[in-house]
């Protein structure tokens, strides 16, 4: 089990979400059709590897999945469908990633109006399956006034006509890694012709602003012209954003949502959890302002915080922050206690804060009344010796009161020496 499920947070941010057995995160992006009766509805999914049950083949290992697909509205079926799909991959390693690193996408034609759209992902192998259901607002495009739609996409080529089918990869959470990736819209203008630039802007889910920048959308007929817009994560903040594209000139506008992550598999939604997940992460005086910053002061309060921690700055990645991240995962699993997961114990702040120590032994031949374990954790480097100690009924460990204020001693020192 994960430390952090974010299907609650797709959910929040209107996506497609399903949770173990088979979790996966989708959305569906919508471009004019042909015909003012006709809009085109291009489905996206994202699924980890580790959704999925791998076999070993001659070249390396395979998953396979089926996506059923349904969408109604007022009882009537509009589309049935359901798709096959293979995975395959060279090496063990890649069938255990926790990101991204499966899409699936499927076009079909829906007519206006609300409906409500249900996907089932099964792992063949693994005969698990999982399910989304989303009630959406499928547009229309009429032929002469102007609309606006927004995709997040990875790449892709820009249409030539209504008429021409999407060449484009969607990214199916509107998801990008702080510090390492960009964020991408493929935004395309319908109608006569008019002003070509769009104004961006991101905001937070609480409205401070982070980003604004134009686009010129170029024209491919007389009702339609597109362009990308790449916005550097790195300028924004992690958790859910509000993405706001307007018709310069024009009261057209169009809303979207993106997800900026703590890493590439940490697409947490909520600015809070972030704060939660980093309480054992850099200095207690750097976490303490940035929990302290106001609204407005929080995208460069977490800029400066990533910089703060990164021990190498010539990289995207902040290498500091992705070793905690597996260690989260690590403690969470190793040190879990009856109702409080790993990460949360004594024993996982203890290995959050001053990292894996040297050796780990229970101590026999020590009287501990009432017939408590002991166990010791040694940090040679720091010339530290901890004693946790059981709590009886409760199946947890604690550290002793002299190995609490040991402890507190050398955070101390940590934070004094990281503030020089």
């Amino acid at each position: 089990m994960r430390v952090y499920d974010p299907t609650e947070g797709y959910g929040q941010l209107g996506l497609l979400a399903a949770s173990d057995p088979v979790p996966f995160a989708g959305s569906l992006g919508f471009l004019a059709g042909t015909h003012t009766d006709s809009t085109m509805a291009l489905l996206g999914l994202s699924l980890a590897s580790t959704a999925l049950s791998f076999r070993r083949i001659s070249s390396g290992f395979e998953a396979q999945y089926r996506v059923d697909i349904q969408c109604v509205r007022d009882g009537k079926l509009l589309v049935d469908d359901s798709a096959y799909e293979a995975v395959r991959v060279a090496s063990f390693p890649e069938t255990q990633r926790h990101d991204e690193s499966v899409i699936f996408q499927r076009l079909f034609s829906l007519s206006p109006g609300i409906a409500v759209v249900t996907v089932v992902v099964t792992d063949l192998y693994g005969s698990d399956s999982s399910r989304a259901e989303l009630q959406l607002t499928v547009p229309g495009y009429g032929t002469g006034s102007a609309a606006l739609t927004v995709v997040p996409v990875y790449q892709g080529n820009p249409r030539r006509s209504r008429a021409e089918n999407p060449e484009l990869v969607m990214n199916p959470r509107a998801f990008a890694a702080y510090g390492t990736d960009t964020l991408s819209f493929y935004l395309e203008r319908y109608g006569r012709p008019g002003p070509r630039t769009a104004t961006v802007r991101v905001f937070t889910a609480l409205g401070a602003a982070l980003w604004r920048g134009n686009v010129q959308l170029v024209s491919a007929d007389t009702s339609l012209a597109a362009a990308f817009v790449h916005i550097p994560a790195d300028q924004l903040l992690a958790g859910a954003l509000r993405v706001e594209v307007e018709q310069s000139g024009s009261p057209v506008s169009m809303l979207g949502r993106a997800l900026v992550g703590i890493s590439s598999d940490w697409p947490v939604a909520d600015f809070e959890d972030v704060l939660s997940l980093l309480r054992y992460f850099g200095s207690s005086q750097s976490r303490q302002r940035l929990r302290k910053a106001m609204p407005a002061e929080l995208p460069s309060g977490w800029r400066e915080f990533w910089l703060g921690t990164d021990p190498d700055s010539t990289t995207p990645d902040n290498e500091a922050l992705r070793d905690y991240l597996v260690d989260l995962e690590v403690a969470s699993t190793r040190f879990s206690e009856p109702g409080r997961p790993g990460w949360l114990t004594e024993r996982g702040e203890v290995f959050l804060t001053l990292g894996r120590p040297d050796a780990i032994r229970e101590v026999s031949g020590e009287v501990v009344s009432g017939g408590q374990r002991l166990i010791r954790w040694d940090y040679e480097t720091d010339g530290l010796v901890l004693y946790f100690v059981s709590d009886g009924h409760h199946g947890g460990f604690r550290l002793t009161p002299t190995s609490r204020m040991d402890y507190a001693d050398a955070v101390r020192r940590r934070d004094e020496t990281d503030a020089d």
